[in-house]
């Protein structure tokens, strides 16, 4: 069953130091597909006004499914792979719109204006690579 207007997915990560290892580790933990009611077919679906989540699914609860799926990447049609892999080796497009903070606040609803927000996303990845980067000493 294919959904019209389900144009993306929002993916909830976690990024933790492991200290044994010395290294920042991604995880996913869930991804929930998001609908948008008013988006065309024809139309830009990231011009789309209301976007909603459709509900969660825990990414490991999914993983004996997308082992058994493969996907053609558009850098090697050689080789398919597994959208288990895709999603493990971080092979997609994507922003971040909110970070754990004491006020559980999404940045989209502390910032108004796009250019603020692409701003707030910048720093929030500064702040992840400053901290990878001061892990080491040359």
């Amino acid at each position: 069953m294919v959904v019209k207007n389900q144009f993306k997915f929002l993916i909830q990560e976690i990024i933790f130091f492991d200290k044994h290892y010395s290294r920042l580790y991604r995880k996913i933990v869930a991804i929930a597909p998001m609908y948008a009611p008013n988006a065309s077919e024809t139309a830009d679906p990231h011009d789309a006004i209301y976007q909603e989540i459709l509900f969660w699914l825990p990414f490991d609860a999914l993983r004996p499914y997308l082992k058994s799926q493969f996907i053609m990447t558009s850098k090697n049609s050689a080789k398919d792979i597994t959208y288990d892999q895709f999603f493990q080796q971080h092979l997609y497009t994507s922003y971040l719109v909110g970070e754990d903070n004491m006020y559980d606040r999404m940045i989209t609803e502390y910032v108004k204006s796009e250019d603020a927000v692409k701003k707030e996303q910048k720093r929030i990845e500064t702040e992840l690579l400053n901290f990878e980067q001061d892990l080491w000493e040359y």
